[in-house]
């Protein structure tokens, strides 16, 4: 079975100060997207989809060359169109309109070709949640 993608790469924490951000390189200005990276996105609910969408949009201003959400399938569609930049992808939800638990193998796909995985912004059942951990 692969390892979790947090087990994979756990580089130590920086606090983003003006220094650092000062040191930082800038993208390559002929660089294409994939020199950019890779984020996925995961979360979101028929009640929650805002905070998906909101950490995707910022993961975009970030600098992010490729976007992916993975959000409830019931929301895919107004995700897509909200985010036309970015790959939209439909999960299992639950009947209560949050991400289920059967979602659990298709993200852990996903996460495996991302450079960052962000997951958690409006995941709306805590049970069916801990199923990703």
């Amino acid at each position: 079975m692969p390892r979790p993608a947090h087990e994979k790469h756990r580089p130590d924490p920086t606090i983003v100060t003006p220094e650092v951000l000062r040191a930082w390189q800038l993208p390559e200005p002929e660089g294409g997207k994939n020199a950019r990276g890779s984020v996925l996105v995961i979360g979101g609910s028929t009640e929650t989809l805002g905070a998906v969408l909101l950490a995707a949009e910022a993961a975009m201003r970030a600098g992010a060359g490729k976007l992916q959400v993975a959000t409830v399938g019931s929301m895919a569609g107004f995700a897509a169109q909200t985010l036309p930049e970015a790959l939209v992808r439909a999960l299992p939800e639950t009947d209560g309109g949050a991400i289920a638990a059967a979602a659990a193998d298709t993200v852990r796909e996903l996460a495996e070709a991302a450079d960052a995985v962000l997951i958690g912004p409006g995941m709306a059942d805590k049970e069916e949640t801990q199923a990703f951990g």
